[in-house]
């Protein structure tokens, strides 16, 4: 990969083509297979203000570039810390971005409910509901995550109901290594989605290394973990879902396994995934009276959030209707 001085563009190249990307249309490059890179290519990268993101072959993000150019900002910084050190109002928050969670979870439900005639969807749908009654009252933030938990414990054990194929059959959720076909779907997303919140969150003043959910530990961000956990349930697993269901992705020619006993996606599973997660970004949804894509309804949670932050706006995380 190498950048091509004469129309400012970044030029791909391997033995059988060359794809030339203006830099003026690029935000992020997202890499999933081996490449070369050349220092021109990261002289323009920092002169644009593009973030690279490398991924393994199984999916797993390795790291970032990120150009010297940010918007961090130690004002909202300070009031971040202060946040996350102020308990009660740290809880308050973090209730009303994992009722939303749960909330988003049980809207799944409820669509393939009307679809099918199935006592489990009925029983998830509840506990569900029971769930975010539940999250309301938590008194600790360790109750709340332990509440949130069993949720989306009991939401997966569903996944069966909503999933029409014999060979798609899913038992637990299994993490590095993901150990079926649809636990390497869900892992996969999750990692698309956590980067996708990570690049909207580098372009305010906020630090996504203090979530609210999340803690902030040796974990590298925990913030854009918080955001995702909300539209987990109407992205990553809408998209795996339509997948299966339709057919659009094979468990012969699309995965592979590994020697750890894991299950991934392989290059063309990788192609076809992102494809589709890139599709359903740009859908478009009307809430209350505006259409929206769900990239912009990302967007303007993290841009919410910060204004939250910053000036004590009220934040809302958004509901699924």
């Amino acid at each position: 990969m190498e950048n091509g001085i004469k129309d400012y563009s970044i030029l791909f190249e391997n033995e059988k083509e060359k794809h030339h990307i203006p830099v003026e249309t690029v935000e992020q490059l997202n890499i999933y297979s081996n490449i070369t890179i050349t220092t021109g290519v990261l002289t323009t990268l920092t002169q644009k203000n593009i973030r690279c993101a490398i991924f393994d072959k199984y999916g797993y993000l390795q790291g970032y570039f990120i150009p010297n150019k940010h918007n961090s900002r130690a004002d909202v910084l300070l009031k971040q810390c202060e946040l996350y050190t102020s308990g009660m109002k740290r809880l308050q928050v973090a209730k009303s971005m994992e009722i939303a969670g749960i909330h988003n979870m049980r809207a799944n439900i409820r669509y393939y409910e009307k679809k099918k005639s199935d006592a489990r969807l009925e029983e998830v749908e509840k506990f569900l509901s029971e769930a975010i009654v539940c999250v309301n009252q938590a008194k600790t933030h360790e109750e709340l995550m332990l509440t949130e938990a069993r949720a989306r414990q009991k939401y997966y054990l569903a996944l069966n109901s909503m999933l029409g194929q014999e060979e798609f059959l899913f038992v637990q959720r299994t993490k590095r290594p993901p150990k079926d076909f649809v636990n390497s779907l869900i892992s996969f997303g999750n990692t698309l989605l956590y980067n996708q919140f990570l690049q909207m969150i580098w372009k305010t003043s906020l630090e996504p290394q203090i979530g609210i959910v999340h803690a902030t530990n040796r974990r590298s961000y925990s913030l854009n973990l918080d955001f995702a956990d909300i539209y987990k349930p109407i992205i990553v697993d809408r998209v795996m879902l339509s997948l299966v269901n339709l057919k659009q992705i094979n468990v012969q020619s699309d995965f592979v396994k590994n020697d750890d006993g894991g299950v991934y996606l392989n290059k063309r599973g990788k192609k076809i995934y992102i494809e589709e997660f890139e599709k359903k970004l740009t859908d478009e949804i009307t809430v209350k009276g505006k259409k929206y894509t769900y990239k912009q309804l990302m967007e303007q949670e993290v841009r919410q959030f910060q204004r939250f932050v910053e000036y004590n706006e009220e934040y809302k995380p958004y509901k699924y209707y």
